[in-house]
């Protein structure tokens, strides 16, 4: 992919960087977050939306992890 602005290949990190950028100025706006609620609940309520657990499960792990001494009830 050519970068339009220098006419310069652009890396698959700086294409990842900037869909990763516009994709937190999107969802990160009240009404792009309003909306995004309610097509998740349209859905939820329709049996479409798939909860993805193990995404899930692997987020938490990622800013929490399970040491030996961690009690799990």
């Amino acid at each position: 992919m050519i970068n339009p602005a220098v006419n310069q290949p652009m890396d698959t990190r700086e294409i990842a960087c900037s869909i990763a950028a516009l994709k937190a100025i999107i969802f990160d706006t009240p009404a792009a977050t309003q909306a995004k609620i309610e097509f998740i609940k349209e859905e939820l309520l329709a049996g479409r939306y798939q909860i993805n657990t193990t995404h899930i499960a692997s987020k938490l792990l990622e800013y929490a992890p399970v040491s030996e001494e961690t009690e799990i009830a």
